[in-house]
């Protein structure tokens, strides 16, 4: 048997034997009593940090507005009753630290140890593509976040936890520990009321490079919100992001230059250069409408689909050249390829030339994050996130056009969300007015 079955048995055997008080067990348990704050019994195994991530971005964008699709990913791989055990996650609009949408957690926690895409290296001293700082915001509103009135607010807990290269778990928390989990650092005596913003130093918290590669959104019970999470190289690097969600609800009227080298970020993996460009857009609702009414390219499903078929068909040409620039035109592609490449594997005698090129395209875009697959996804997921900040009805219009036009799953159900909370914004709104 080999490691990661004996750790799975134990993680298993732990669940079941927690099953009579109610709470999860974590790997690393310090019995029916919470630990004393900081306290590092059971200190995970650290695995050497991985090659630097290949974007070299400054800032890694972990959870902003797409809190659906990471939603999504936490407890992906478990069943459907198990996961009602531990709670529920969802994206989270009414009351968000940064942008227009936050995650909300109702019940335990929701976790999972792979994000896909993620595997981000967190060392001593970064080069691009290395990290060393986390920062997230949380909050755990009393009126939802106390189960009996004569709890004590330092009585609940509020935590998040950070999977090291799928293994073991670093964790942060406020308030009570609980859930008992083990090693933690307490970095406040009472859960947040109001959105409070948390830096750590990975590097000098757990002492060794890590890699980061999936995470952990703990309420304990009742209602946590987790927003505006985020790695950095340094923290002015972090600070970049933060100063602009500060001033997000501000309204200016943006020069054409303005809107224009903003544009010019939207495409960018660094997020400390594309989310500043969003909320800047999203600040002028007008200007950012005409310059996305001329300048984003919204695709035609159809006329894709045919450049898809075609490109596959010239991974099997007996041109090397014309292949090697099918492979590269289909991983720009990203995901809206992948169904139809899948197809072209199963169909009947496919050449070996065309299943081993297709395979490994596929087998690429399994491992990246969906929802920054591409410089056009970037561009047409940033200008979703800008229609629905921006609030007014053509605004809308625009983004019932683009998701019309999206044809990866991912895109799709990111502006179904986006519509959905831009209708009750708007509609909240009307009443107001």
């Amino acid at each position: 048997m080999n490691r990661m079955s004996i750790l799975a048995g134990l993680f298993l055997t732990a669940n079941l034997a927690v099953a009579d008080i109610g709470l999860p067990r974590g790997r690393h348990l310090p019995g029916k009593q919470p630990l004393p704050p900081n306290d590092l019994r059971g200190v995970p195994t650290i695995v050497a940090a991985v090659p630097p991530h290949p974007s070299k971005a400054a800032v890694v964008e972990l959870l902003e507005d797409d809190a659906a699709w990471l939603a999504r990913q936490l407890n992906r791989n478990m069943a459907q009753s198990e996961r009602d055990k531990l709670g529920r996650a969802d994206p989270w609009g009414e009351d968000c630290y940064s942008g227009g949408a936050c995650l909300k957690v109702a019940g335990i926690q929701r976790f999972t140890e792979q994000v896909p895409g993620w595997g981000y290296p967190v060392v001593e001293k970064p080069a691009p593509g290395e990290y060393r700082f986390i920062r997230f915001a949380w909050k755990k509103p009393e009126t939802l976040g106390l189960r009996f009135a004569w709890q004590r607010p330092e009585d609940t807990g509020i935590m998040v936890q950070l999977c090291v290269s799928g293994i073991d778990w670093h964790r942060y928390y406020a308030g009570t520990n609980k859930v008992g989990y083990a090693p933690a650092f307490q970095v406040g005596a009472n859960p947040p009321r109001e959105w409070e913003v948390v830096t750590r130093d990975l590097y000098a918290d757990y002492k060794a490079p890590h890699t980061m590669t999936g995470f952990a959104f703990t309420s304990m019970e009742g209602v946590a919100l987790f927003d505006h999470v985020y790695l950095g190289r340094t923290i002015e690097d972090l600070d970049r992001v933060t100063n602009a969600a500060k001033i997000g609800l501000r309204k200016d009227r943006l020069t054409d230059d303005e809107l224009a080298a903003n544009f010019k970020n939207l495409s960018s993996e660094d997020a400390s250069l594309r989310n500043p460009a969003i909320w800047a857009m999203s600040r002028d609702a007008e200007g950012c409408l005409r310059h996305l009414k001329t300048n984003v390219k919204i695709p035609d499903p159809a006329e894709i689909t045919r450049q898809i078929r075609r490109l596959i068909a010239d991974l099997d040409s007996p041109r090397f050249a014309v292949r090697e620039l099918a492979v590269k035109k289909l991983d720009e592609l990203g995901l809206a390829a992948m169904p139809h490449l899948q197809e072209a594997i199963r169909q009947p005698n496919p050449s070996p030339e065309l299943v081993e090129r297709a395979v490994k395209l596929v087998e690429k875009h399994k491992l990246t994050e969906p929802t920054l697959s591409n410089p056009a996804t970037r561009t047409l997921l940033s200008a979703m996130h800008i229609l629905e900040q921006a609030e007014t009805p053509e605004a809308r219009a625009l983004l019932e056009h683009m998701g019309k036009a999206i044809n990866e799953p991912v895109g799709a159900s990111e502006n179904a969300a986006a519509l959905e909370r831009l209708a009750k914004r708007i509609k909240k709104q009307t009443r107001e007015d």
